[in-house]
């Protein structure tokens, strides 16, 4: 269920961040999490079917996920203050 739950959400945060990339800007590290987050999320969904699936691999799925959140909200700050490249 997991997997699923990444895959679907990861692909919401992609088409929402290509939406909003020219409206906003600095979208660029959304697009990355999304696309991770499908391309994990499909990966999660596949193991889940495995006799020695487990849950480690989501701790290093929410790791990634707090990088980038942290990321997406360096940029966006920098955006706002007139920084962003």
């Amino acid at each position: 269920m997991f997997g699923v739950w990444a895959l679907l959400s990861g692909a919401i945060q992609l088409g929402v961040a290509i939406r909003r990339r020219r409206a906003v800007g600095a979208q660029w590290p959304m697009v990355v999490s999304g696309g991770l987050s499908v391309l994990a999320g499909a990966a999660f969904a596949a193991m889940s079917a495995s006799d020695d699936s487990g849950l480690s691999g989501i701790a290093g799925y929410s790791a990634f996920g707090a990088f980038w959140f942290l990321v997406s909200a360096v940029a966006l700050t920098r955006r706002g203050r007139g920084t962003a490249r």
